[in-house]
């Protein structure tokens, strides 16, 4: 049995030009939609920065109210309540 690869070249290139014309604009339509398109590879980093430092602040922060005696106390009471011990 004979197996024929058909690469994406072929798919395209039997379509009808109107056809890949209309799939190419969806295409670009697409790209056009996606976040950040429309920044510089160096605004996109310093975005990429921003985010990863609100991300250890909040980390940070999550860490820390975690460790408080109220959060503590009611962590061993809802697991006591639930049948789970520490």
């Amino acid at each position: 049995m004979e197996v024929k690869n058909a690469t994406s070249f072929d798919w395209y290139h039997s379509l009808p030009t109107s056809d890949l014309n209309a799939h190419f604009k969806k295409c670009n339509q697409t790209l056009d939609e996606l976040p950040g398109t429309d920044l510089t590879h160096a605004q996109q980093q310093a975005l990429l920065h921003q985010y990863q430092d609100q991300l250890k602040r909040k980390s940070a922060l999550i860490a820390k109210y975690q460790n408080l005696p109220v959060l503590q106390q009611r962590y061993t009471d809802d697991a006591e309540d639930n049948g789970m011990h520490e």
